[in-house]
């Protein structure tokens, strides 16, 4: 019996690794597999990640194909119609694999340093050259101190911010752990939840947000055929007036790009009003719109997540499943690599933190204004053309190990 042909991304870390054992390990590279999907011929099995778009012209140059490994969260890059009517048409099942939950750590450690970054200075208030060294224009901080009615968001105390959660999954249930460990308080949105677990969660309603310092999103992409809350484009030139007039001073996305409508959000960069902008996702990936990636407070090329732990755990988890569906030979895949990771942890929170003990190292460790300067050096003045691998390489230069925070209670 001949083996299973799998195609592996390269850049999927232990990717692999991981497949090698089940089958006929074949690596490629997305840009590669984007102009020519014709090397899927003789596929089984692909493992991509979210910048590999699986859908009819994909599905059409992959015949054999039994199974999708996808160590991502989200499953919005495979087209669902698509998949459907390649089943019908092949008269078979096509497994998707995918990894909810695995990043949700990295994610959340990523807002944390945003909000530490963006809301939270490093001294005193009053040391204006430090705030500079953050990368902040002189003209965003004088606009910030005119603010009337509300304090200079670089003076805030954290222990006073109240963060507004959208979405209270995997991630922003994370995120809501890390907040009360420092002190910060959260309210939580989540109509979906509440419908879920029949009341067992109770949603904020929307109008609680906008009273809050900090928006950040968590929410799956989903389509108005998808969900009665539909999140394709929630955050439009309505939700932006909200935010603004609310007095919300940072929001921050690092769920899909497309749940902020691309014109509101120009808009909104365009007026120069509303609350900064904390962006790791964007529209049209891997090459959003440079005035987006130029014109935000905070801009990374979607790391959020990339952590080593859950990259590991999630082509684990892809993996194991490829292989006990398909029945492949081979054991399950070790959750850590022998020997351990290659790189310490970058700090640990302790039990009962002092924000100005811990501030700089979750800066430190998640150093979100040296990877916009990064990706903004190398992306922006980038030709079209070679926009997307600028994109990629910021992507690559991301990865990390989560901060360790000890044992932190999830909220359900």
């Amino acid at each position: 019996m001949s083996q299973s042909r799998i195609l592996v991304d390269r850049d999927i870390p232990w990717g692999i690794e991981a497949f090698e054992g089940l089958g006929d390990v074949v690596p490629y590279d997305a840009a590669d597999l984007r102009k020519d999907p014709s090397i899927l011929a003789e596929a089984d099995v692909l493992a991509c990640r979210s910048v590999t778009r699986v859908d009819a012209a994909l599905l059409a140059a992959a015949p054999r194909l039994k199974a999708v490994a996808t160590p991502v969260v989200g499953l919005d890059h495979v087209i669902c119609e698509d998949m459907r009517a390649a089943q019908r048409q092949r008269g078979h099942t096509i497994q998707v694999f995918s990894a909810p939950g695995s990043t949700a750590a990295g994610v959340a450690d990523w807002v944390v340093a945003a909000i530490l970054h963006s809301l939270v200075p490093p001294e005193r208030a009053g040391d204006r050259a430090v705030r500079r060294r953050d990368g902040f224009p002189q003209e965003t901080l004088a606009a910030a101190e005119a603010d009337s009615g509300r304090s200079n968001p670089y003076d805030a105390d954290p222990r006073s911010l109240k963060v507004g959660i959208w979405g209270f999954g995997n991630c922003g249930r994370a995120l809501a752990a890390r907040l009360a460990r420092l002190g910060m308080t959260f309210v939580a949105y989540d109509p979906p939840k509440e419908s879920q677990t029949a009341g067992a969660f109770l949603s904020a309603d929307l109008e609680d947000l906008w009273t809050c310092d900090v928006v950040s999103l968590h929410v799956p992409l989903t389509n108005p055929g998808d969900s009665r809350w539909p999140t394709r484009g929630m955050v439009d030139g309505t939700v932006f007036d909200a935010l603004a007039t609310g007095g919300v001073r940072l929001l921050c996305n690092t769920s899909r790009g497309a749940v902020l409508q691309d014109a509101g959000l120009r808009d909104r960069l365009s007026a120069g009003d509303g609350p900064a902008l904390a962006l790791d996702v964007y529209e049209d990936e891997p090459t959003p719109d440079p005035a987006i990636v130029a014109g935000t407070r905070i801009a990374t090329a979607h790391v959020a997540g990339s952590v080593l732990e859950g990259r590991r755990k999630a082509v684990a988890k892809v993996r194991d499943e490829v292989r006990r569906t398909l029945r492949l030979p081979g054991p399950p895949f070790p959750a850590e690599p022998s020997g351990g990771f290659d790189r310490p942890p970058p700090f640990a929170v302790p039990t009962r933190p002092q924000l100005a003990d811990v501030r700089d190292g979750i800066r430190a460790a998640v150093p979100l204004d040296e990877w916009t300067r990064t990706f903004r050096d190398a992306y922006l003045p980038a030709p079209p053309a070679q926009r997307a691998a600028a994109f990629e390489a910021a992507r690559r230069g991301g990865l990390r190990r989560e901060i360790r925070w000890g044992r932190l209670r999830l909220p359900d």
